[in-house]
């Protein structure tokens, strides 16, 4: 095929939704085109390789195409499958936090689906049947009339009778009215919807408007659900706002930030309190006033405010620095209530707390409590106390958005008066923030020229429960005069009935999305080529008169016809009883036949059209092949939209299946908390059977034995009966990381002495080993390898260390490090060695400073050596110890590169026999 040379076409060229990108023939082309008035020899065979070369392309093309379009009805089916269970899954969730669904409730539907939600997909017409057109237009009709799907959500929400099916009717109307197709138009109009709720829940708050979202509105039902979607991105901003503060929370094992008074005493230690109030303190009744009195526990009354404070702006300036990765739909909420407040009136402390209702309590503060369902911790249990500094930080943050600062307790007026400085600084940053979007001029929208869904079938999809919800919400709200006339007559035409709503759920209608044009498949050359003409007003080539007819078949004949050396430098008529011969003699007979008849016109022609080598034939047939060029563009536009289409469809599926298994992580951490909380008493005793032990090697086989009965306890508990395989092994992770959560201390601290050189190794890094740099001459790391220096990403992985309890969890973070490393080393575009790798690992622990690093190696050495005994997880950890036992080796001395010491090494490198000497005399000195 000729080499191409890319252009778009311009404005008006193309009225399609499609537009075309077009090419241009460059030299090669250009020259065999023209070649055919120059050379001496027929201008056929040149003609015979163009139009070959481009047969062959054109049908390659197809075939690719043909394979992209049956992947992509492969990923619908499977995008639909994991969507619908990942919503169900996270509907579930929401529920249970809420105390709306019990665990045996829960429990029971489990029961019935132990692989998760299943559902099967059947065509509207399959399942209604003669019935199924009617219902079409009339979920079409509601589609494409948000304002009017909002009118009847309100009305409904008045309607008492219909108040246990509300939340039912607004997820289908989230989910599967708007939520099928997951498109920018489907958010628009969600966004629209909620708008109209929103605008009509502040028009009956005629007193403190900025009050509107505390109440269980149908705006707040509505936006709750909303948030709940996991096909949109909501999650992606609280896990890059609250990862790495969470992380840190749970990283610091002393860390308590208890502020109410008794309960902080209850949790010194005798030393301490002794020290506060004397030896005589267990003669006190301990009040909040007495407390309060001593100076020194107020002093450490306010060392926990401070700590409390540093969280709460650490997630505050997070929140701010992410607000681009928050969704686009819900700023522009934010911004139109910001704007409808303040055309009531509303003071910007009201706005604030109003905006803070929105986003905080519904939505960033349930994710700080209980941050396992969003997937932002997952991987490592929450001991008791990081859960209780979790809630205690979201209350805070949510007292300092709703500009709450009036304290209840007079232990609680100086953090108040610190939040309430916090407040009108870093909230009024994020705030503003938050609603800096043009509501009028910014769209939800893919960029131009970027996502055109050719392939993706355009549909809405709705369980026969939520289908006839729908029918009978319309038919309450709709009165005979209403002027909705699309909806009221799509209405008229459905059956009367309003069909069985307890149908089975699992069951799923795919109805017809006909709003949207749909992107199906490839037009054919002739609709090609007559839709450019018509585009670009062109006559075409006349095809009907007899030379058009002959270049027509003479085309076709040198499309399938084989090239040959012999065919170089024959005539047009030679050329043919070549190729006739030859497809006679390979036995193909259709060849024959078309060659023959090709020929049989080409004789039949007047001499005039014939003359000068055939000029006017090979001049019709160039201009025929120009034409169909066109074609040839519109193939590889075809196959770079479906590209892109099945690109974002791999991205949405697999976004989907993690939030799937999230919520199924989460579900089998409630199994095992289930199964703990029965067996309290089990664990007790092998805590305490634990503690007895002293030596390493015995607490390490002590572990594996009671993790293997604990284990065949909770297999033996009728739950487990109908669980699937792969989560009961998932449940035997979970629990096996619980028990060593709890004896954690225990086992990483064996000695008292542990922690203790722990702080001693760090402070010493600290203190005198951070003057080193990656030129020093204990790393001398080269300057090609210093170009992503000092490795931030790799440090965060070692930061993590300590959040995580467990073994394997701790051996993960070193490997993400030591990977990262290497990736890194590896953008130079050369490979990279140990030599290269492993200083620059050293210096990354340098800079991390990671606590409890001695007890760590120790750790995962007694703990996890089953993880560590073979494979790639073995080499990291191996380079990981290797490069801290270097570290402790290292001169902590400043004058490291002075004059003597460079003596010292010079000395170092002389002779071995002088060595020898030099080594036995200062033995000698030693001895005398």
């Amino acid at each position: 095929m000729a080499s191409l040379r890319w252009s778009t076409l311009t404005e008006g060229e193309s009225r399609d939704p499609t537009p075309f990108f077009a090419f241009d023939l460059v030299d090669d082309s250009k020259e065999s085109a023209a070649s055919f008035s120059k050379l001496a020899s027929p201008p056929f065979t040149p003609l015979h390789t163009l139009i070959k070369r481009e047969s062959l392309f054109v049908a390659a093309e197809k075939l690719v195409v043909r394979d992209l379009y049956r992947d992509l009805n492969a990923l619908m089916n499977k995008m639909m499958q994991v969507s619908r269970a990942a919503r169900e899954m996270q509907w579930c969730i929401h529920l249970f936090s809420h105390n709306q669904l019990t665990w045996k409730e829960w429990e029971q539907r489990l029961v019935k689906q132990p692989e998760g939600p299943q559902y099967e997909f059947v065509e509207c017409a399959q399942e209604l049947g003669g019935s199924s057109g009617p219902y079409v237009v009339f979920v079409n009709a509601l589609y494409r009339d948000p304002d009017a799907v909002a009118e009847f959500l309100i009305e409904m929400a008045y309607d008492e009778s219909f108040a246990p099916q509300l939340d039912d009717l607004l997820r289908a109307v989230l989910f599967g009215l708007y939520g099928s197709f997951n498109q920018p138009a489907d958010e628009t109009a969600i966004v629209r919807v909620l708008e109209i709720l929103m605008t009509h829940q502040l028009e009956a708050q005629e007193s403190r408007p900025d009050n509107f979202l505390r109440k269980s509105s149908l705006f707040s039902r509505l936006f709750m659900i909303y948030l709940k979607d996991p096909s949109l991105d909501a999650n992606t901003y609280l896990i890059a706002s609250l990862r790495e503060p969470i992380m840190m929370v749970l990283a610091d094992d002393d860390l308590d930030l208890e502020i109410e008074p008794t309960n902080l005493w209850s949790r010194l230690t005798e030393a301490q309190r002794t020290e506060l109030f004397g030896s005589d303190h267990s003669k006190l009744v301990m009040t909040c006033d007495l407390l309060l009195s001593n100076a020194e526990f107020k002093r450490l009354l306010d060392q926990v405010y401070d700590k409390l404070l540093g969280f709460c702006r650490l997630i505050l300036t997070s929140l701010t620095a992410n607000v681009p990765c928050l969704l686009f739909s819900i700023r522009k909420l934010c911004a139109l209530i910001q704007k409808a407040l303040q055309a009531k009136g509303c003071s910007p402390t009201q706005i604030r707390s109003a905006l803070g209702d929105l986003l905080f309590v519904k939505f960033v503060m349930p994710a700080i409590a209980t941050p396992e369902p969003y997937g932002i911790i997952i991987d490592t249990p929450i001991t008791p106390t990081a859960r209780r500094n979790l809630n205690l930080i979201a209350r805070i943050m949510r007292d300092v958005c709703r500009a709450q600062f009036k304290a209840t307790e007079p232990y609680m007026a100086p953090l108040h008066t610190w939040l309430k400085g916090f407040a009108t600084n870093d909230i009024d940053l994020f705030f503003s923030r938050l609603t800096a979007v043009d509501v009028h001029n910014c769209k939800i929208d893919f960029p131009p020229n970027s996502v055109n869904n050719r392939g993706r079938r355009p549909v809405i999809l709705l369980s026969s429960e939520e289908l006839f919800l729908l029918q009978r919400c319309v038919g309450t709200c709709l009165g005979m005069d209403d002027e909705r006339s699309p909806i009221r007559d799509a209405f008229k035409k459905l059956p009367k009935t309003f069909g069985n709503e307890t149908e089975d759920s699992s069951k799923v209608l795919i109805v017809p999305h006909t709003g949207t044009p749909e992107q199906g498949s490839l037009l054919s050359e002739a609709d090609v080529v007559a839709l450019h003409r018509q585009q670009t007003g062109k006559p075409g080539s006349n095809l009907d008169s007899p030379l058009g007819e002959a270049a027509q078949k003479l085309r076709k004949v040198f499309a399938h016809m084989q090239f040959n050396p012999r065919y170089t430098y024959l005539n047009l008529v030679e050329l043919l009883e070549n190729a006739f011969l030859d497809a006679k003699i390979v036995g193909d007979n259709s060849m024959a036949s078309e060659i023959y008849e090709a020929s049989r016109c080409i004789k039949a022609l007047p001499a005039e059209l014939i003359e000068d080598q055939g000029k006017a034939l090979c001049e019709l047939i160039m201009a025929q092949y120009e034409e169909r060029s066109i074609y040839v563009r519109y193939l590889v536009h075809a196959k770079e939209s479906l590209l892109v289409t099945r690109d974002r469809l791999n991205r949405q599926t697999a976004r989907m299946t993690g939030l799937l298994a999230v919520s199924r992580q989460y579900l089998n951490m409630m199994r095992v908390q289930q199964f703990w909380e029965h067996n309290e008493a089990l664990v007790t005793q092998c805590v305490n059977d634990f503690r007895k032990i002293e030596l390493l090697d015995e607490k390490s086989a002590f572990v594996n034995r009671r993790v293997n009965q604990l284990l065949d306890e909770m297999m033996k508990d009728p739950m487990w009966a109908t669980v699937s395989a792969s989560d009961k092994e998932e449940s035997c992770v979970v629990l096996e990381k619980r028990f060593l959560s709890r004896i954690y201390k225990m086992a990483f601290f064996p000695h008292e002495a542990d922690a203790l050189k722990d702080q001693v190794f760090q402070q010493h890094i600290q203190n005198n080993l951070q003057y080193i740099t990656p030129e020093h001459e204990c790393l001398q790391i080269s300057k090609l390898h210093m170009r992503e220096c000092p490795w931030p990403a790799a440090q965060k992985a070692l930061m993590r260390l300590n959040a995580y309890k467990t073994p394997v969890d701790k051996l993960k973070c070193v490997v993400e490090c030591c990977m990262t490393v290497m990736d890194l080393l590896q953008w130079t575009g050369k490979s990279a060695g140990a030599d290269d790798f492993f200083p620059v690992l050293v210096y990354v622990i340098l800079k991390a400073n990671p606590p409890n690093l001695l007890s760590t190696l120790q750790y995962v050495n007694f703990f996890g050596e089953a993880q560590i005994a073979s494979g790639e997880n073995s080499y990291w950890w191996t380079q990981f110890c290797t490069a801290v036992h270097f570290i402790q080796s290292i001169d902590d001395r400043r004058d490291l590169l002075s004059p003597v010491n460079k003596a010292r090494t010079a000395a170092a490198k002389l002779p071995q026999r002088k060595s020898v000497v030099l080594v036995e005399a200062s033995s000698s000195d030693e001895e005398s």
